[in-house]
């Protein structure tokens, strides 16, 4: 095994292998994670009397010109044991200030969300989907937007640097995802993003945060100190996780899996004083949920008590798709502050999923609830009807010729007689307003179409809208 190839799980296997196969007459073999184990117990006691000898020396007023230092962390993993028992604290320093009258403001990196705000600084956060709902690539959207500071997607959006590891996207998948988060982007704001944001693959590396070893005993690994080292360096605002169970070693139902990746996790806030964020999957029990409740998120509740904010993402439920004028609600998803320590909980955002074909992929935008200004009655008819027909398209991803139809009529949504929306139809194609595209079978299933749906109309990519501009309001 070249350095380059280094992989720890794959050297304790060739190792404990070897001395499965090794003669009879060698006494006392140990796995190479037994030997870590009393080497971690020789190596905390040591530390120990490191520490005492310091403490005793500087109290004889004997003059260090620097501590000893016996043992570097830097070259091991750290034993979860309690510290030793002999140290002393001084409370006066734990006095609390009788003269305050205030405190400066909270700090978040993400955007509003009603009243309340994504990810709090200094802080631990959560933000639980269901497997293939978007959260990796909703938080993505997100990351870029703060990194290229575009006011104009997400609300409130405040610049800031972003770094995010990820533990099941390769780099080609995240720069395609980021592309397709950039695509209709001014260039010099995504050479801003791609300046201000960083993308890491953790995908062929061990990615766990915490190791179990025999007897019981978790270990926070060395990824911590390099996830706070490059988090430094980047002088990150945000640092992003994906996902929760990819870092941790063993199962997360159990409460010591779960206490030790949040100690490691709060390790890293504490290091960086970033917003630290988790993706999750959701909870087996609450899979079809139609609200965000404690212990949503999969696993045992330790970590989910950690994290100062808890967000869940579910699929829009159906009153909320009436309410809005959702037709086909597929792709469209709610998400809700479950828990939040340093704002209001409950506040609700709705997303949308579109699908960008120069990356074959799909990007995560807030769903903006359109209010035309195409209302006066000096406004010709035809041109309101545009506007209509527009809108529409630009907020409903897969929109079909024969979808528009069925908003025809004196009952439909545009009040209009279906030859004339067919018009409408056909001279914003004329003026490449709109297209026709043949959709792909995986399009079919993102968007969640039917299988004889071969075409769909969209929008052409920086095309203007028709005379009468929308203007839109997030959808709470």
């Amino acid at each position: 095994m070249e350095p380059r190839n280094y992989n720890e799980h794959d050297v304790h296997r060739l190792f404990d292998d070897a001395i499965r196969r090794a003669s009879n007459d060698i006494p006392e073999r140990s796995t190479i994670d037994a030997i870590m184990v009393r080497a971690y117990g020789s190596l905390n006691t040591l530390m120990r009397q490191n520490e005492r000898m310091t403490h005793n020396m500087m109290a004889e007023g004997t003059r260090l010109l620097a501590p000893p230092n016996i043992f570097s962390l830097d070259a091991g993993e750290v034993n979860l044991v309690a510290d030793d028992p002999d140290s002393t604290v001084t409370l006066h320093e734990h006095r609390p200030d009788p003269s305050l009258t205030s405190m400066p403001p909270r700090e978040f990196v993400g955007p509003s969300i009603g009243d309340a705000k994504f990810f709090p600084k200094n802080a631990i956060a959560l933000f639980t989907a269901l497997g293939g709902a978007g959260k990796t690539t909703t938080l993505l959207n997100m990351a870029a937007c703060i990194a290229g500071q575009r006011e104009d997607v997400w609300q409130d959006i405040q610049g800031g640097k972003v770094i995010m590891f990820f533990v099941e996207e390769d780099q080609t998948e995240l720069k395609r995802k980021f592309g397709a988060a950039t695509v209709d982007w001014p260039q010099k704001q995504r050479n801003a993003a791609a300046n201000n944001l960083r993308l890491v693959s953790l995908v062929g590396q061990d990615p766990r945060l915490t190791a179990r070893v025999p007897k019981g005993r978790v270990t926070i690994t060395l990824l911590v100190d390099k996830v706070i080292d490059y988090a430094r360096s980047f002088d990150a605002d945000l640092v992003v996780m994906d996902h929760l169970q990819g870092f941790a070693d063993g199962d997360l139902n159990a409460s010591d899996t779960a206490t030790a990746l949040a100690m490691a996790a709060n390790m890293i806030v504490a290091a960086t004083g970033a917003a630290v964020v988790f993706t999750a999957h959701v909870n087996k029990g609450q899979i079809n949920a139609d609200t965000v409740d404690a212990g949503f998120t999969t696993g045992n509740l330790a970590f989910e008590n950690a994290a100062r904010q808890v967000t869940g993402v579910i699929k829009i439920p159906e009153k909320d798709a009436e309410e809005l004028g959702i037709l086909g609600a597929d792709g469209y998803m709610k998400a809700i502050i479950a828990k939040n320590s340093y704002g209001r909980a409950r506040e609700a955002m709705y997303l949308y999923r579109e699908y960008v074909q120069d990356f074959h992929t799909v990007r995560v935008r807030p769903y903006q609830r359109v209010i035309t200004t195409c209302t006066s009655s000096l406004v010709p008819r035809a041109e309101r009807l545009k506007t209509q027909v527009h809108d529409y398209v630009r907020e409903q991803p897969g929109t079909t010729k024969n979808q528009l139809d069925k908003l025809s009529g004196k009952t439909g949504q545009f009040k209009a007689s279906k030859n004339n929306v067919r018009r409408v139809v056909e001279e914003l194609l004329d003026d490449k307003v709109l297209r026709v595209r043949t959709v792909t079978s995986k399009e079919k299933q993102v968007l969640g179409l039917q299988q004889q749906v071969n075409e769909i109309l969209e929008l052409v990519q920086r095309s203007s809208p028709p005379s009468c501009p929308p203007t839109t309001k997030a959808a709470k």
